[in-house]
């Protein structure tokens, strides 16, 4: 379940990031989970089941990333954080970021961490990038 205490990764793209593809490539992340939940289906019979007999472990993948258009700017907030080329600002929870690491996805260097709670009261709002289940071998 979620919590207000849950600790997410602040990660800021330049505009050089988002041309070279990093969007493109976290979006392709759910196809590659998607190969890797049938694989662990193949291996361990269907998942729900298997988390119940303690095969496998479910985690939450999110990412979100602040509003564009809002009254504090991607580019404002990164700046606090000392990001000075922001052009977005994305918030990673642990799963997301191992998975990164999994996928072969390389992100831009992290310059903080953020509490969801303090993460909902940001003044611009959120969107969601990433958010679903994925499994791991237990």
């Amino acid at each position: 379940m979620p919590s207000p205490a849950d600790v997410f990764q602040i990660v800021p793209f330049s505009n050089a990031d988002i041309l070279g593809g990093v969007l493109h490539e976290l979006t392709g992340m759910s196809f590659k989970n998607l190969r890797k939940m049938g694989s662990l289906n193949t291996k361990f019979g269907p998942l729900d089941s298997a988390v119940r007999h303690g095969a496998v472990v479910r985690n939450l993948c999110e990412v979100y990333f602040l509003a564009p258009f809002g009254p504090e700017r991607p580019a404002d907030f990164a700046k606090k954080y000392g990001s000075l080329d922001a052009f977005s600002v994305y918030f990673f929870n642990d799963t997301a970021i191992a998975l990164t690491v999994e996928f072969g996805v390389r992100l831009p260097t992290t310059v903080g961490k953020i509490t969801r709670a303090d993460m909902e009261q940001l003044p611009s709002g959120l969107g969601t990038l990433l958010h679903w289940n994925t499994f791991n071998a237990a």
